[in-house]
Formats: structure tokens, sequence, C-alpha cells
């Protein structure tokens, strides 16, 4: 279960998982302006979107937010946009871990002010320490890796998708995600392989045919890929709907 709220821009997303309840607009200040006809907004159960907010209602909504117990969460705005269709919470980043919080929250009472630079930056050297002595959980990389996938997996037009993403797109959305370095997603991405033969597959270049079911698709190599059994591969497809343990 859990309380959150994103701030991409001028928009604020309010979004509840499992069996909380969202807040009621009732319970919000009005003059925030939140819900206001000249604010696009849209609300279920689970999930409120509001654009086009003025920088000064993010901020003050932000801070009644956390009042109700609501906790910022970083989440891609397609992510979220996808939540509101299906309510899905596999749309949702996983957890945060408990140093990439504290971390976080560092960095956010240093930008309000409330620490000076060097006490600042001594607090954060001590977590970067932690952070390296961590090995990453292989099942929250599985999890992660699935979503950031689906999330590039993007369709080229109507019915004809990419199958084939780029591995060192997916190696920064991951990283990024669950806060591990590149060397350690090469490593976790070479488990996951062995582990899910058949059900994965690497391509040291796009595929003439993207998949057995759709026209040909012309992909672009970039970026770093990922060394194999001696050879390199720069695309990466999953098969299966969920590899979830």
């Amino acid at each position: 279960m859990g309380k959150f709220y994103t701030t991409t821009q001028n928009s604020l997303y309010i979004y509840v998982t499992e069996d909380d309840e969202l807040i009621p607009p009732r319970d919000l200040p009005t003059l925030l302006g939140l819900y206001e006809a000249k604010h696009p907004w849209k609300w279920t159960n689970k999930i409120a979107i509001m654009h086009k907010l003025p920088e000064e209602s993010l901020q003050q909504a932000a801070a009644i937010l956390e009042i109700h117990d609501y906790e910022r969460r970083n989440a891609d705005e397609s992510s979220l946009e996808h939540y509101f269709i299906t309510q899905d919470p596999t749309y949702l980043p996983p957890d945060e871990p408990p140093l990439l919080k504290t971390l976080r929250k560092l960095e956010e009472a240093f930008k309000n002010g409330r620490l000076s630079e060097d006490i600042y930056k001594q607090q954060k050297e001590v977590i970067e320490r932690k952070l390296l002595g961590l090995k990453p959980d292989p099942d929250l990389f599985t999890t992660t890796t699935e979503r950031c996938y689906q999330k590039l997996n993007t369709e080229l037009r109507p019915g004809l998708k990419l199958v084939y993403v780029e591995i060192d797109r997916l190696r920064k959305d991951v990283c990024t995600e669950i806060g591990i370095n590149e060397d350690d997603f090469d490593d976790l991405l070479k488990a996951m392989l062995r582990k899910f033969v058949g059900k994965m597959e690497l391509a040291g270049a796009p595929p003439t045919m993207p998949s057995p079911t759709t026209r040909s698709a012309h992909i672009t190599r970039e970026g770093r890929g990922l060394e194999l059994d001696g050879k390199l591969y720069y695309y990466i497809a999953i098969f299966e709907p969920s590899l979830s343990p």
C-alpha cells in the first residue's frame, strides 16, 4: 500500500495503490486551484492528474499532501498516464530503496536551505559510501527491467511495436530507477538472460523482422551494447508478458 504524489514541470499527479483511498478534492484547499476549469484535470478513485498549474500552487500542494502522509515519488508521465487508464500498479516505479530515499530527502533539505553546503556534502558522502556497499536485489531488478522495457517498447505505428529496444536506453532507465551502476546492470542482465532462456533474446543489430507477427522495421544502432560470451549485442527483446516471481 502507499500514497504518493509526483510533480513534473507544471503537472501534479496524486495517486494511491492497493486499498488506500485517494484524497478527495473537497479535502484540499480550494485556494490551490487544483480542480478549476482553467487547469486541465482528470480523476479516478486511484489517481488524480492536474496540468498547467502555477509553480506556487505545485509547491503548496506538495506541502499539503505531505501533511496528509503522501510521499513524493519520481515517476515518468507516461507510466502515470498508463496507471490512470489501467490502474495496473506494475506501471508504477518500485518502492524507493531506503538509502535512495534518504539521499533524496537530504538533497531536498539542502535545496530548501536547511543545511549548509559543508554538512550536505559530508552527509552525502556517508550515504554514497553505503550505497556502494549494497548489492542490488535480483527480483527488484527483474521487475524494473520488465517495466522499463515495456515503456521503451513503443509503437512505431498502430499494430507495429519495436519489440527489440536499445540495451543502452534500457540500462540508463533501470540504473536511474533503482540506483545501481552500469556494471551492476550488465551483470544482473546477464544472470537474467541465463535464467529466462527462450523468454528473452539479444540482437547485435536490428532484425529484419521484429517478431513473427509484425512487418519489418528499421532501427538504428546506438549507444553502448552488452558483451556476452565474446559477442557484442545492442538490442534486447522480452517475449514473456511477465518474468517476475
